[in-house]
């Protein structure tokens, strides 16, 4: 039934209705209110607190590890009078008594030591426990946790219930011996309705079980010891409700897509078994004001059961919508009154639309780029997602200091308080349904699980739906499977709430073999595209070690074939050294054994003084291939966005320490948020550079774009500066000055630069800039001389230290030794390794370079401290089969004092001792090894023969004077 009424909307600066108005302004407006039998969703509101009863505090709990607790009636008993066979006791040392909730069993100090306190470190081979952090202590199984209530008196013939807002994973819920069911979910509260309880005192049991239920998959993050670990418990909100006859049941609010209107959804219960006449009173004003910029009251009849009423709100009428830039908030109160009931509830909400159109997502009708991390849920101090705000606002404040605005939480929904954060500061969510097929039944193979899915699938659209910052979601992470079932489960996710979210089947359905959408899917989330049939990557993976460096690529071409957004999936996944000063931070349930590990094998290897050095240079480097990876993207014109795959570490599946900030989201000091910012955030300069090595004889032609997702044209003056090595201007140029506009990439010339007057090898650095030097990118290339000879006086170069070589060093003369056939290489390549060499294990295994930049025999060959672009041209792989080849010597066996001109950083589960580039004394003479092929290469390769150059000016330089000195035997250990 549609009716009208005439609605006052009063501004009333900071007064009440009982106080004076000094200013009230009327407005005559006509609102439609429907009345419906049903709602969509039942989204729950914010109660009157004086109507709830917090159950936080002291507990009791008893371990029940052989399942006896229902069938022995413990919810009818004080379970401090149980006890369990003395063996389980034995084992379990601490299995009753008191414990805090919120919280875990862990953190009440219950469960089975792990033993982690006498055991050697290499008495373990990795992968294993120490491929992750692991508990100090373990339950899996059911536990029973106790405590008593008293229900007041006011409460006398109310509506109980009792809410937990998260749980692993089956609850079961008594009231003094009486059942109230039980629930079933990982990433929603579990409700529990009891009807009325007299007041006075009372006993709640509730049984908590954490043993697997269906299979998910061992890599769930729902469910997975790999980051927030399996543990029992109850986390976040936790109380008691009371309801009289009447209530407000649920607050929806969506926004019209026409961005004109938006409509507030007001679910109102009515338990008595006849209708009554009740007044609504419906405010809205801003989140952290008491000004009142919309008010309605509405005199409905409340029939029995459920009734839904709509109110259609014009947006114009004060409203600003909600996005990245302005995360503007409200919060609407209805006020209930019937037969002298009276309640109040509230719920917070932001008006936006997220839709589609072609290739790009867009918020309020303007194009956004998703420019997103990853998330788990690892909480190493607890082992469980935080349930408070105020972390949550740290994380995501620091994921939007780096330029991102976008999270995944892949395979998981984070807790209400992530959501909260990220409607406060302005972040796109994407969410998934707790499934990733690693060791689990294909979708269509376990039809109790997959009806666990769509009964989450409801849970969490119903229980987060509101919050703005929920735009995306999707029903798992590379699920494989029937296809079909995954499309049905897209469409019932609309049926639920088609207005505020838009849904795919799975992120990167091409584990699944699809990589075109499914009928249903509303965007995409793809490792690769397709370009003429052929598949292409849209990530560094297997590309970086395989492509010449440059800065011009982009993946137009991969997505042709789409005409909805797609999303770069898991772009990244650099390895970075760990420093291991952050062992020390793990003062929680997890203890970073995998870190123990490395760091012990670290200094038995000697090079424990090396940790930050090659901490700092692989993740600077690593920087350099995620750098290069979301420019690619930026890039691509109509696109989605990427999601990172990770600004901070992973502490699981083998250890993925991928991230330039560590697991506690506390920077590596790899790069500052300003500077990360200059190449990721809304507004972007790319400048497409055909290489990044030139010779002096060269003239760079590269164009220029503006990335530019902000709400606004940018006007302000486009120009380039080239800066020396010591960062001195030794050229500029102005760009074209037009406008460059909103949602999406504008061309404003080129940079036209001729290296003439560069007379010696150095790096370059070429900035783009904008006249207020508010907007800055810049790009570091190398420029050597176009003459590249070198004369070789005084010293003999060779492969091989035979018989003629030692008798130059024993005369006293100098010997380089280039290419030498060694005993032991380790196989290199230029990215770090992927995600990590546990995992993959195939890959090799080093992280770059590290050397120091002002030692002499890098005098005419400029580099930094780590792998640059340069570098690639001596350590890629080139698709090689013989790993020697381009190797790595290996010098574990030779003296720790031996420190060489290039290190390579291993993996550090190996930290072997590698180096490209070493020098030493022999007898009387001098020797380097290097292990290049740089004379093979001098014909065809600037950088190879750059290198030779300088390294044969040091071998004959009065600076070359090697500190360690070598028999033959000790070198005879390495070389053939």
């Amino acid at each position: 039934m549609l009716f009208s009424h005439t609605m006052k909307r009063s501004t009333m600066f900071n007064f009440c209705k009982r106080m004076p108005v000094f200013t009230l302004l009327f407005f005559n407006l006509s609102v439609a209110v429907e009345l419906y039998a049903q709602a969509p969703l039942t989204q729950k509101s914010s109660a009157d607190i004086s109507n709830k009863l917090s159950l936080a505090g002291n507990w009791r709990v008893l371990l029940d590890p052989m399942d006896e607790g229902k069938k022995a009636m413990w919810f009818s008993k004080d379970i401090d009078t149980i006890r369990i066979e003395k063996s389980l006791a034995e084992r379990f040392i601490k299995y009753h008594g008191a414990i805090t909730l919120p919280g875990s069993l862990e953190q009440g100090g219950y469960g089975e030591p792990i033993g982690q306190e006498n055991f050697s470190l290499f008495e373990h081979k990795l992968p294993g426990p120490l491929a992750r952090l692991n508990r100090t202590r373990r339950y899996t199984g059911k536990a029973w946790y106790q405590r008593s209530i008293v229900v007041p008196e006011s409460w006398k013939g109310s509506q109980l219930s009792v809410s937990l807002e998260r749980c692993m994973w089956n609850t079961e819920l008594w009231v003094d011996g009486a059942s109230f069911g039980s629930q079933s979910s990982l990433l929603s509260p579990h409700d529990y309705q009891l009807g009325q309880l007299t007041p006075g005192r009372h006993t709640i049991s509730i049984c908590i079980d954490n043993a697997r239920i269906f299979n998910i998959g061992e890599w769930s993050h729902a469910y997975s010891d790999e980051v927030q670990t399996i543990w029992n418990g109850i986390i976040g909100r936790m109380e008691m409700s009371a309801h009289k006859s009447m209530a407000v049941e649920s607050i929806n609010v969506y926004t019209n897509p026409d961005l004109k209107q938006f409509e507030v959804h007001v679910k109102a219960h009515n338990s008595l078994d006849k209708g009554v006449n009740a007044n609504i009173e419906l405010r809205i004003s801003g989140s952290k004001s008491k000004d009142i910029i919309y008010s309605i009251n509405l005199q409905p009849h409340l029939k029995s059961g459920d009734t839904t009423l709509k109110v259609v709100v014009p947006i114009a009428k004060g409203f600003k919508l909600w996005d990245e830039f302005h995360p503007n908030l409200y919060m609407v109160q209805v006020s209930l009154a019937a037969k002298n009931i009276r309640c109040v509830s509230t719920q917070l909400f932001g008006l936006r639309s997220f839709e589609t159109r072609g290739g790009n997502f867009v918020i309020n009708k303007q194009p956004v780029f998703l420019r997103g991390t990853h998330d788990e849920g690892a909480f190493p101090l607890t082992g469980y997602p935080s349930t408070d705000k105020k972390d949550w606002i740290r994380i995501m404040g620091i994921i939007k200091s780096y330029g991102l605005n976008h999270v995944r939480f892949h395979s998981f929904t984070p807790p209400d308080a992530a959501f909260a954060a990220a409607d406060e500061l302005g972040i796109y969510l994407q969410c998934e349904l707790p499934l990733f097929n690693i060791n689990a039944p294909p979708i269509g193979k376990d039809a109790a699980r997959d009806q666990f899915l769509k009964d989450e699938l409801k849970r969490i659209l119903i229980t987060y739906g509101n919050h703005p910052s929920f735009c995306l979601m999707s029903m798992g992470n590379e699920l494989t499977g029937d296809y079909g079932i995954l499309d049905r489960l897209v469409v019932y996710g609309k049926a639920i709430d088609n207005k505020r979210h838009l849904y795919t089947r799975t992120t990167n359905p091409e584990a699944g073999g699809a990589l075109k959408p499914g009928q249903f899917d509303q965007y995409l989330a793809l490792h690769a595209g397709l370009e003429n049939g052929r598949r292409i990557m849209k990530r560094g993976e297997d590309v970086f070690d395989r492509s010449v460096p440059q800065s011009s690529s982009d993946y137009r071409n991969a997505l042709s074939y789409l005409t909805i957004p797609c999303i770069s999936h898991e772009i990244g996944q650099w390895c970075v050294y760990p420093n291991y000063n952050q062992i020390k931070d793990y003062t929680g349930i997890l203890r970073p054994l995998n870190l123990e590990w490395m760091r012990q094998s670290m200094q038995q290897k000697g090079l424990l003084p090396l940790n930050q050095a090659f901490s700092a240079a692989s993740g600077k480097f690593a920087l350099l291939l995620y750098r290069e990876e979301i420019e690619r993207s930026l890039r691509t014109p109509n696109y989605g966005g990427f999601q990172l795959l990770d600004l901070h570490d992973y502490p699981g599946q083998g250890t993925a320490l991928v991230g330039i900030l560590d697991v506690f989201w506390k920077s590596k000091g790899i790069i500052s948020p300003a500077e990360f910012r200059h190449f990721c955030s809304p507004v972007v300069p790319l400048l497409r550079l055909e290489k990044y090595v030139w010779l002096n004889t060269d003239t760079i032609k590269s164009v220029v774009d503006f990335a530019n997702y902000s709400m606004e044209n940018i006007t302000l003056k486009p120009y380039y500066v080239v800066l020396d090595q010591q960062k001195k201007i030794i050229g500029q140029g102005q760009l074209q000055n037009k406008p460059i506009l909103s949602g999406g990439l504008t061309r404003v010339g080129a940079v036209h630069y001729s290296l003439t007057g560069v007379k010696k090898a150095q790096q370059l650095t070429i900035q783009i800039r904008t006249s207020n030097a508010t907007i800055v990118n810049e790009w570091n290339i190398w420029v050597y001389p176009s003459d590249q000879s070198v004369s070789v006086t005084g010293l003999s170069v060779t492969r091989r230290l035979d018989a003629a070589a030692m008798k130059r060093l024993e005369d006293g003369q100098t010997v380089v030794l280039l290419h030498p056939e060694l005993k032991q290489a380790q196989a290199i390549r230029f990215p770090t390794p992927f995600w990590n060499v546990l995992l993959f294990s195939a890959q090799p295994k080093t992280y770059g370079i590290y050397c120091k930049p002002k030692n002499p025999v890098f005098n005419y060959f400029p580099t930094a401290d780590h792998s640059e672009w340069q570098w690639w041209n001596l350590t890629h792989a080139d698709g090689r089969t013989d790993s020697f080849s381009n190797g790595a010597m290996v010098l574990d066996e030779l003296p720790h004092e031996l420190n060489p001109l290039v290190y390579v950083i291993d993996d550090p589960t190996l930290n072997n001792k590698l180096a490209l580039l070493f020098e030493c004394k022999v007898k009387k003479g001098k020797l380097i090894v290097c292990s290049l092929d740089l004379q093979g290469r001098l014909k065809q390769d600037i950088v190879a023969k750059q290198l030779y150059k300088s390294i044969m000016m040091y071998a004959q330089s009065a600076a070359f004077n090697p500190p360690v000195t070598l028999t033959k035997a000790q070198l005879d250990l390495i070389l053939k």
